[in-house]
């Protein structure tokens, strides 16, 4: 389920609200305004139809389908042509079909004076030019300069970048807020660096997006066979949940999960120690620090 929620522009009494089904059906909304055409994922949906149009296809939110062939469609040829988000909307969004995206959000006001904010996308391919816009631009150099430098030893970034069926969301935070991944979604700042837990240790704000990136490839591909959470159709599940945790805790030590651990040894160690930084032999961390440029390790702490 989603939402949807504006504000007006001189006090916080909102003007619009809603509650989404998985594929965009409004469940249900309260207005204090005229009607809101810009529903769900951003894109507007036509009074008259009822259809979202987005960009090649007018779309369906109460079936969940588009209503015409998917232009890429032999790129999937094991789903129909009309599927949305391959059948899976609460972890993937499909706004422009690309693979590794930096959301752009600007401010703006519509022909009634209200302030809304729309959203495009930037498409992110290993070696492409900077766009302009600071935070893509910023993301696209740490993307490229990991690939260039052999700090992403794994793959991760092309991997991503190329793969038709899962799309990886790479959004702005404040360089303050701890980096974090939510299935498809990776939330990086580009001037945060990671302080270590030693107060003296530290790695730049790139090794933190592919640490970031890292969670999204461990999530989508079984690259090493990795063990399998029990079956919650189980009728034994309780049991076997209970032996899974205690044996993913005597594997993983001082780590969270074997997910964090392999992170932490695979990824963000080798990135480090390729590019001449600080390793961590731990999930935690100290603090942050400001920087300017993505693969430093100099700047102020956060106090």
């Amino acid at each position: 389920m989603g939402r949807d929620l504006r504000f007006s522009t001189y006090q916080a009494v909102p003007e619009y609200l809603a509650d989404y089904y998985p594929y965009g059906k409004i469940l249900r909304e309260w207005r204090n305004c005229t009607s809101e055409r810009y529903l769900t994922t951003q894109h507007e949906r036509d009074i008259e139809t009822g259809y979202d149009y987005r960009g090649a296809r007018f779309y369906d939110a109460d079936l969940g389908r588009f209503l015409s062939v998917d232009p890429l469609a032999a790129e999937y040829a094991a789903w129909s042509t009309y599927n949305y988000v391959l059948g899976n909307p609460v972890r993937l969004v499909d706004p422009t079909g690309a693979k590794i995206e930096i959301p752009i959000y600007n401010q703006t006001v519509d022909e009634d004076g209200n302030e809304k904010t729309e959203i495009s996308y930037i498409e992110y391919t290993p070696g492409m030019q900077l766009t302009g816009q600071k935070y893509a631009d910023a993301v696209i150099i740490s993307l490229n300069g990991l690939i260039e430098k052999g700090a992403d030893v794994n793959g991760i970034i092309d991997r991503l970048a190329n793969d038709p069926n899962n799309i990886v969301a790479v959004n702005q935070i404040h360089w303050t807020e701890g980096n974090y991944t939510n299935g498809s979604q990776v939330y990086w700042s580009a001037e945060g660096g990671l302080v270590h837990d030693d107060g003296k240790g530290r790695h730049s704000p790139a090794v933190s997006l592919l640490h970031e990136l890292g969670h999204a490839y461990y999530l989508f591909y079984d690259f090493e066979g990795k063990i399998k959470e029990p079956d919650t159709t189980s009728p034994n599940y309780l049991e076997e949940f209970d032996a899974y945790q205690k044996k993913e805790k005597e594997a993983t030590g001082i780590y969270h999960n074997y997910e964090d651990m392999w992170i932490i040894e695979k990824v963000e160690r080798p990135a480090a120690e390729v590019l001449g930084q600080a390793k961590r032999y731990s999930h935690t961390s100290k603090t942050k620090f400001f920087t300017i440029n993505p693969f430093s390790v100099e700047g102020v702490e956060k106090q």
